[in-house]
């Protein structure tokens, strides 16, 4: 059986690829892929820390995944989302409002403020349900696309959206490099990025860390700490939706058992979970199961 590869998507392995400061060259080949800032803005590259600055001891911690400052101040947030988490866009709001008020100093006027650009990574859901194109950017504009401020940009990169016979190009290299999932993809990437340096040694270092039994254990409790956090999200919204449901099952109505059983086995919970939410019986449940196959 194949070793399992812990790709870019872990959150551990993302970090280790593109935020650490011996790799600043990926950092940058990736971000010249997404976005459209002059490349001289990339002559002085700074990684920070990535706690976001509180002004009150009571204020709400922020903490980014990767944080740069470029040659001419402008401020790039990356983050990889792992798991489809609530209010993602007050979130990011809420990590672009931090890093545009963290750029005053007192007595400072506001033209010191430089732009602000927040890249989210949606591993495996969809972030925009509106459209099916991979790569959005968003800007502060009215109805007729005037621009209000560039001060604030977001992308978001969709894993799951990128379609089988997409034009290659850096951005999609990149982007297929995180989605990798064995050894053999690794090695197949590797031989097309023979010109791509910078990929090249992404790849290698994937491979690296994949070795280092330490490195591993560590990417293995990241992907095990997400699975619970998804499993328990799933599990509580079959419970809303139980819940929801609950005046139909007591008075013993068919359809609505029906639709509970069916939505939770499309979920991919366990018969003795759907058993435990529901209070119908493991026959029962099954009986519902096998009429619909």
């Amino acid at each position: 059986m194949a070793k399992k590869i812990y790709n870019a998507t872990n959150d551990h392995i993302f970090k280790l690829v593109f935020g650490d400061e011996k790799n600043k060259d990926i950092l940058i080949a990736f971000l010249k892929t997404v976005l459209d800032i002059p490349h001289e803005d990339y002559d002085e590259v700074t990684i920070c820390d990535p706690i976001l600055k509180s002004e009150l001891i009571k204020d709400k911690i922020g903490i980014l995944d990767i944080k740069i400052r470029t040659k001419t101040d402008k401020i790039i947030d990356v983050e990889m989302q792992v798991a489809r988490q609530g209010f993602f866009e007050e979130r990011v709001l809420f990590y672009i409002s931090k890093m545009l008020s963290e750029q005053m100093k007192s007595g400072e006027e506001y033209d010191k403020i430089q732009k602000v650009i927040c890249i989210a990574i949606a591993a495996e859901h969809i972030l925009i349900e509106e459209n099916k194109e991979f790569h959005n950017k968003f800007l502060l504009v009215n109805k007729t696309g005037n621009i209000f401020t560039d001060k604030i940009e977001i992308n978001t990169l969709e894993l799951m959206k990128i379609p089988e016979n997409a034009k290659e190009n850096g951005l999609v290299e990149w982007l297929e490099f995180m989605k990798i999932k064995s050894e053999e993809e690794l090695n197949m990437i590797a031989t097309m990025a023979e010109a791509n340096t910078e990929l090249l040694k992404a790849v290698n270092i994937v491979k690296n860390l994949n070795i280092n039994e330490n490195e591993r254990k560590i990417a293995e409790r990241r992907e095990k700490f997400w699975r619970d956090y998804k499993s328990s999200v799933k599990e509580a919204d079959i419970k809303g939706f139980v819940k929801g449901k609950a005046e139909g099952i007591q008075l013993g109505e068919a359809r609505e058992k029906k639709e509970i059983v069916l939505k939770s086995y499309a979920e991919g919970l366990d018969p003795t979970l759907i058993s435990r939410l529901t209070g119908l019986s493991l026959a029962e449940i099954e009986d519902i199961k096998n009429q619909t196959q």
